[in-house]
């Protein structure tokens, strides 16, 4: 082999080394877009799924304190006063 050959055998490795080192770039560079984080909006759809589940548990605890309080007191419950109530109107009307 003499050195004309070897010096472009070795040009041709080499630029088949770069084209291949500039594929993998490009590549990564996408991946990088894909996997990038919003640091604002991650932030802002935290906050939203934190206020909701904050809005749920409140319900939830008001609902049980209010039938706990109910209970603790005697205060019939909203469907029991329905029911009272058209006891009442039934025996009334008897």
């Amino acid at each position: 082999m003499t050195y004309q050959e070897r010096n472009e055998s070795e040009r041709n490795e080499s630029n088949w080394t770069r084209e291949k080192e500039a594929a993998y770039m490009r590549e990564n560079d996408k991946k990088r877009k894909y996997l990038s984080v919003d640091p604002i909006g991650y932030t802002l759809e935290c906050i939203f799924a934190l206020s909701i589940i904050y809005a749920v548990s409140e319900i939830a605890i008001t609902s049980l304190t209010s039938q706990h309080t109910e209970r603790m007191f005697n205060v019939p419950t909203q469907q029991e006063t329905i029911q009272n109530e058209g006891k009442n109107k039934f025996q009334k009307g008897k």
